[in-house]
């Protein structure tokens, strides 16, 4: 009995250090159903499955979704545009509905794009989900809410890193407070307004831990602001959070923008010219030199 009362001792002393994965088992649980035509019934499961893949990792981060999530599969502009009742960027290919919770996502077919590209759509939407969930989207910046969501969905990679270092290279960053706009944004702007919320994500999860986004949901659930959550959390006057968010994206990416194939063929591209003009002047040397060689040949042969 003393044995089994010290190893009962020992689990739920390891919980309370890791609340998350005490709690995490609730969210494979989840009720989830997927609405489509019936051509799409392969392109469901491979919805669902993404969604119970990605949950674990989701819910370690931000919380359990606490409702059934539903996801319907569009194959039409018009079709997308009665769910969502407003008219919508046409980069965009989903949309989380509140307070209903559902998921609007555009078919592969629909948007030309890849299994893979589809996937993260309905990852970053599985995010929204769940962070409104634990507290309304309403009640955090743009920023914060289309970051996590990139973030979390591993959209964020080296392309990514190459805007956002063309941007601090040529001093165009969006400020925080301008990226509310973000769904008014044309293509490029709103490329670079993701990549900037993203990195301001990737900023407090590399300096303060993962468990930082839950606090910060945990504070707001307590009644404090946003704004009051990032001072308390992170230590710092959230007037002056974005100075040290953008020291940290200029620390870390300044010279990224050297990794962009296109600059490094431009950059490289002259030494290429240069190489070939010595080539052709080294050819035509030789080609100079066999017609010498055979012209002095036939001179000694006509002699």
């Amino acid at each position: 009995m003393m044995c089994e009362r010290v190893i009962l001792s020992i689990i739920s002393l390891f919980l309370s250090y890791f609340p998350l994965l005490a709690d995490n088992s609730k969210c494979g649980e989840l009720d989830i159903k997927i609405q489509y035509s019936k051509k799409y019934e392969e392109l469901a499961k491979y919805t669902e499955s993404t969604i119970k893949k990605s949950l674990p990792k989701i819910c370690s981060v931000i919380g359990n979704p606490e409702d059934t999530i539903i996801y319907i599969l569009v194959d039409s502009e018009d079709q997308f545009r009665r769910y969502i009742g407003f008219d919508f960027p046409s980069w965009a290919n989903g949309m989380t509905l509140f307070p209903k919770g559902i998921v609007v996502i555009k078919t592969p077919d629909l948007t030309y794009s890849t299994l893979r590209s589809f996937r993260t759509t309905i990852v970053h939407e599985l995010v929204h989900i769940i962070q409104g969930q634990q507290v309304p989207l309403n009640l955090t910046p743009v920023w914060f809410n289309e970051g996590l969501a990139v973030y979390l969905s591993e959209e964020y990679n080296l392309r990514s890193k190459i805007v956002l270092s063309r941007a601090i290279a040529k001093k165009k960053l969006i400020p925080l407070d301008k990226l509310s706009d973000i769904l008014n944004f044309s293509n490029l702007k709103a490329e670079l307004a993701y990549d900037e919320s993203t990195s301001v994500i990737e900023y407090l999860v590399q300096v303060y831990g993962f468990g930082i986004i839950r606090e910060i949901f945990d504070n707001m659930r307590l009644g404090k602001s946003f704004e009051n959550s990032i001072t308390i959390t992170t230590g710092i006057d959230y007037s002056n959070f974005s100075y040290f968010w953008e020291k940290y994206i200029s620390k870390t990416y300044r010279w990224v923008f050297l990794l962009d194939i296109q600059y490094i063929l431009w950059l490289i591209m002259p030494l290429l010219l240069i190489l070939a003009y010595l080539s052709v002047r080294y050819r035509n040397r030789e080609t100079t030199k066999i017609w010498e060689d055979q012209e002095k040949d036939e001179n000694r042969i006509s002699e």
